[in-house]
């Protein structure tokens, strides 16, 4: 493992470059975050790429801090070998550069997804300290559900679940379980709503009346709301798929720092 380029900035790449400089070792770490730096850079100059948490749109879009790189293929076209890119998850436009870059997903990746739910469990009762929550709702039952019903218990919180795929069996455990029917009635009764389900399982029916629940969706693409949804104004939503980000940049930065040097070194 070489040379890294960061091709767009978010808030956790300066802790990650310098983790890189500083604990692993690589001379040439640089970050990009301008249109007019990406056109003076030599792809050929370095090993690694890395994307934002947020990555790369269809279009080839990184929102970075400053402004928005703008990444077309051609950039990748004479490469003189095949480099790395690292990225949270990969689409299309990735996809088609396949045959230039080696592309590692961040969320398919166990361990890293378990560590990352510790930071966003810790932020999300953060935020039940400053808004006062007392009854809270988690829509899903993935692993960062359980961990917030976990703590849920120890914090006395009374915690829904609601999971659209199946009704599950908890038993003697104290948690109200309700099916997809009952969605309007957990959101009702709870100050604070979770959704961890990637799907618009958010919808109009289900909202209806709730205006005042404050709606913290930490789920990943589609997410729980469509737009016809978000658009008709009658909810108070907190989209946060990033909600580490924001909360432990340092602490995220160097979770990831670790995969990237662990995955550099083994090609």
């Amino acid at each position: 493992m070489k040379n890294v380029l960061f091709l767009g900035r978010d808030l956790m790449s300066a802790h990650m470059a310098m983790e890189l400089k500083d604990k692993y070792n690589i001379d040439k770490v640089k970050i990009v975050d301008t249109n007019d730096d990406l056109r003076k850079i030599k792809f050929n100059d370095f090993d690694i790429f890395i994307l934002p948490i947020r990555g790369i749109t269809n279009d080839g879009i990184i929102h970075s801090i400053y402004e928005d790189l703008v990444i077309k293929k051609e950039m990748f076209d004479n490469l003189s070998s095949k480099k790395i890119l690292f990225v949270n998850n990969s689409n299309q436009f990735l996809n088609n550069l396949s045959d230039k870059v080696d592309i590692i997903t961040y969320n398919n990746d166990d361990k890293l997804r378990e560590e990352k739910d510790f930071l966003v469990a810790d932020a999300i009762f953060s935020i039940m300290a400053k808004e006062r929550c007392k009854n809270i709702g988690i829509l899903g039952y993935g692993h960062l559900a359980k961990l917030v019903m976990s703590l849920g218990q120890n914090f006395k919180y009374r915690v829904g679940v609601n999971d659209i795929y199946q009704l599950l069996e908890l038993e003697n455990i104290g948690f109200y379980l309700s099916d997809t029917l009952k969605l309007n009635q957990v959101i009702h009764q709870s100050d604070l709503v979770i959704n961890t389900i990637s799907g618009h399982i958010l919808t109009e029916n289900a909202l209806k009346d709730n205006e005042d629940v404050y709606i913290l969706d930490v789920s990943d693409y589609p997410y729980g709301v469509s737009d016809e949804v978000l658009n008709t104004g009658m909810i108070n939503y907190h989209f946060e798929p990033y909600l580490f980000e924001k909360h432990a940049p340092y602490q995220m930065g160097k979770i990831l720092t670790r995969k990237i040097f662990k995955e550099g070194t083994r090609r």
